[in-house]
């Protein structure tokens, strides 16, 4: 059964959101069992999402294989002053994660864009830090 949630992604979700938030991507690495929590405005437009896929009983949130990252999405907002976009995020993520069913385990990996795990903390999680680098231009040192 598809929930409502997913319903709306489906038929909102566009190709500016990354490949491992796409349903074909979900749909062939976590074999069906994905699901997606949303926070929508009153038109039902996608404001943040946070597709997430289940181990086979579905009472573990787990990252799937070949999947870099998932974790939450946020849409673009009219904020503009950085502290204005961080609160804005923040609330966005306690909404998103609120919304996740009682599960005995949950493991994700967050997008490099996504800076403020603090909502989560706030709400009980544990998080363990590896680090990304990004080089944005290489070509000088060749």
């Amino acid at each position: 059964m598809i929930s409502d949630s997913k319903k709306i992604y489906l038929e909102k979700i566009d190709s500016s959101f990354p490949i491992f938030f796409q349903p074909w991507w979900l749909d062939i690495v976590a074999n069906g069992k994905w699901d997606v929590y949303l926070v929508n405005d009153s038109n039902k437009n996608i404001l943040a999402a946070m597709p997430v896929t289940f181990n086979e009983n579905e009472t573990s949130i787990l990252m799937p294989p070949l999947t870099l990252f998932l974790g939450a999405i946020f849409l673009p907002s009219i904020k503009t002053k950085y502290y204005e976009i961080l609160s804005y995020q923040m609330l966005l993520t306690e909404e998103l994660i609120k919304q996740i069913k009682k599960i005995n385990y949950y493991e994700q990996r967050w997008s490099v864009k996504f800076t403020n795990w603090l909502p989560l903390f706030w709400l009980g999680f544990n998080q363990t830090t590896k680090y990304t680098y990004i080089i944005k231009n290489i070509s000088c040192i060749m």
